[in-house]
């Protein structure tokens, strides 16, 4: 499955334009985890500072959330992406998916 073009964590820099962070990603095959989440989902809340963590650890990753409640566009890429638990981590490489875990267990994700 392909990575979906909009991300609430990476901004594109004219509307209606990709994020340029997710074309550099894809343009130098660097991994892209994706935290499909909710604001109101306490694993989730839980994973947090875990997750966080992970991504200052791994500077050449780039680490993405999207909480299906912050906006409609948030909650049309959650439905793209068949997510269907919370917390669910996508890993991506050149824009496709090529991981999934769900469930808010860290240790599955750092493996």
């Amino acid at each position: 499955m392909l990575l979906p073009a909009l991300l609430s964590s990476c901004r594109p820099k004219k509307p209606g334009t990709r994020c340029s962070c997710l074309e550099q990603a894809a343009e130098s095959n660097a991994l892209a985890v994706v935290n499909w989440s909710m604001s109101t989902c306490g694993p989730c809340q839980r994973v947090k500072p875990a997750y966080e963590q992970m991504a200052r650890s791994r500077p050449g990753t780039l680490f993405v959330v999207v909480d299906l409640q912050a906006s409609v566009a948030n909650a049309n890429l959650v439905e793209e992406a068949r997510t269907r638990a919370y917390p669910t981590f996508h890993l991506y490489r050149s824009m496709y998916r090529v991981h999934e875990t769900v469930g808010s267990n860290m240790a599955d994700l750092a493996d």
